[in-house]
């Protein structure tokens, strides 16, 4: 319940908000992010590599995905060392 209640409080919609691209920009490499996308039921789990103005590149276990930021709907984030 504590994960959950954390998961929540640190998501932030990306479609909609004005600097939601700098936001995202400000996630440090290696937080762990959730990733909801256009037409996807599943949320996609993995690091944060980098993130530029087109892109998301996230660490899937042993390989890497870049997510285009157009098809993200909403994005949860946990910042590194916060341990649940």
């Amino acid at each position: 319940m504590k994960a959950l209640f954390l998961w929540f409080g640190l998501i932030f919609t990306v479609s909609g908000a004005d600097d939601a691209g700098t936001k995202v920009k400000d996630i440090k490499s290696g937080s762990e992010v959730r990733i909801l996308k256009v037409g996807i039921k599943e949320a996609v789990v993995g690091r944060l590599d980098e993130a530029d103005d087109f892109r998301l590149v996230l660490v899937l276990k042993n390989a890497q995905a870049a997510i285009l930021k157009e098809d993200v709907l909403s994005i949860g984030v946990r910042p590194m060392g916060l341990a649940v």
